[in-house]
């Protein structure tokens, strides 16, 4: 198939990798092959696509925690999914996702929320991009010189609480935290520490126990528990923000390293197996096959001007949400909500 990625790029290369022909969209910057700095309207898409001799028979939307950077997308002919990853602090994704025909979300309870607007929606977990070598317990106690770590932005604007939590863990027990490239450090680590904006499953959960860590997660919702099992591929959850309880949780399973293996090991076995991009890929192709099946393109297109009228709760949102420093933005989402309205 020909298909359109508009957004972050995770699933590109596995889709070629698939047989299917990719051009992406989105900033400049991003490596995408057509990049832009002003967000696109879906007739000037067409012109860009025609031009370069692709009609898209699929267009897919993935978050890419940026403002949306296409518009009219509903109008379009092609079957159209949206995959929603960050929900919980970008909620016109919600109304948004009116403009596509499916859509996909990374946390199971926000999944429920989709539904919930009438949207056929799924929940689709995260994966992981990078694993590490497959090891025996062995092995794996003989590599792993770091006790635990975590490799992550440590300032977020929208974590103001992270950096303390990581430095009154430190003072606890000696954590190994950084910034930057994740995949030599959690090749290296017994135990990797994660840390949630707001108790999601972030990518981190699933990266690190590809590169053969045990993961200590501040959290058993959004379906953990449908996609683990404590004590046998990921060790028992802490208290999110709770630096004592996970600090006493690492010193109990670094004093029984064998166990800590047999879980990390476990859990690499049980994420590389299930959670890859590549088979993320299989199951966004098989929802592709289902929707084209079903013609889900027409039954959007005779439904348009209902969702128009949603679709401008997504806009009025942003226009409302964003901060003064945006005036440009926020007069550019106020005028699109305004129109939206109007059609």
């Amino acid at each position: 198939m020909n298909i359109l990625v508009v957004g972050h790029r995770y699933f590109v290369q596995a889709l070629q990798a698939a047989g299917h022909s990719v051009i992406s969209l989105g900033s400049m910057g991003k490596g995408h092959d057509i990049a832009c700095n002003s967000p696109v309207s879906a007739v000037r898409l067409q012109h860009i696509l025609l031009k370069r001799g692709f009609e898209p028979q699929v267009l897919f939307c993935c978050d890419d925690g940026n403002l949306p950077i296409l518009y009219g997308q509903e109008t379009l002919p092609w079957l159209s999914i949206f995959y929603s990853i960050d929900t919980y602090c970008n909620l016109w994704h919600i109304p948004l996702a009116h403009a596509y025909d499916f859509a996909l979300a990374a946390q199971r309870d926000y999944a429920r929320m989709f539904s919930d607007e009438g949207h056929a929606a799924q929940w689709f977990p995260l994966f992981y991009s990078h694993a590490g070598p497959e090891q025996n317990r062995e092995e794996w106690l003989a590599t792993r010189d770091i006790p635990i770590s975590f490799v992550g932005t440590l300032q977020p604007r929208n974590i103001p609480e992270r950096l303390p939590f990581l430095e009154n863990f430190n003072k606890l027990r000696p954590l190994r935290f950084e910034q930057g490239e994740y995949t030599a450090v959690f090749r290296r680590s017994r135990i990797v520490l994660n840390q949630s904006a707001a108790s999601e499953l972030n990518f981190r959960l699933f990266e690190a126990a590809a590169c053969g860590a045990a993961v200590l997660n501040d959290t058993d919702g959004q379906g953990f528990t449908e996609l683990f099992s404590v004590g046998v591929d990921m060790l028992p959850v802490y208290p999110r923000l709770n630096a004592r309880k996970a600090a006493a949780l690492a010193d109990f399973w670094l004093a029984n390293p064998k166990g800590t293996a047999r879980v990390a090991l476990a859990g690499r076995r049980k994420v590389t197996t299930l959670h890859s991009v590549e088979a993320r890929t299989q199951e966004f192709l098989r929802h592709c096959e289902t929707l084209l099946q079903a013609q889900a393109p027409l039954q959007r297109l005779a439904d348009i001007k209902r969702r128009q009228r949603l679709i401008s709760t997504a806009y009025a949102i942003l226009a409302d949400d964003l901060p003064g420093t945006l005036p440009e933005h926020k007069k550019f989402y106020g005028h699109l909500a305004a129109q939206y309205l109007d059609m």
